[in-house]
């Protein structure tokens, strides 16, 4: 369990080409499959895909952008995406939150406490206590 989270209710995407590919419809299956859940996403703002020898970046949080989109205002209000990028200008980070809700640093891993202090303002601001 991280962050209250419980393992049974997590999932880790982007192992390969096709989780990356998938993730916007992986994200939009599961918010609308969990009407009485709140959705936590963190994802990482370059994702690179190996496409017959040439490197091709998707941007994470414009896939969070798209999806949000989607999402009718009683779907959205219950989704919580995070870019987690070591990119972060003002510039980026005024992308990043047009996008999304917020932006965590990449950084070397974190432990729990540390992770739970990056993201409680962040879920409280969101959806309160």
């Amino acid at each position: 369990c991280l962050c209250g989270i419980h393992d049974d209710k997590t999932r880790v995407l982007g192992k390969s080409n096709q989780e990356i590919m998938e993730f916007e419809n992986i994200m939009l299956t599961t918010v609308r499959e969990n009407p009485e859940d709140f959705v936590f996403v963190i994802v990482d703002e370059n994702l690179d895909i190996d496409g017959d020898g040439t490197l091709l970046t998707v941007s994470g949080s414009h896939s969070v952008e798209r999806v949000r989109k989607l999402l009718n205002s009683e779907e959205e209000a219950r989704l919580l995406c995070l870019v987690r990028s070591a990119n972060d200008s003002r510039d980026d980070l005024a992308l990043y939150s047009s996008r999304a809700h917020g932006y965590i640093p990449k950084g070397p891993v974190l432990k729990r406490d540390s992770l739970l202090q990056l993201i409680a303002p962040c879920w409280i601001e969101r959806f309160g206590v």
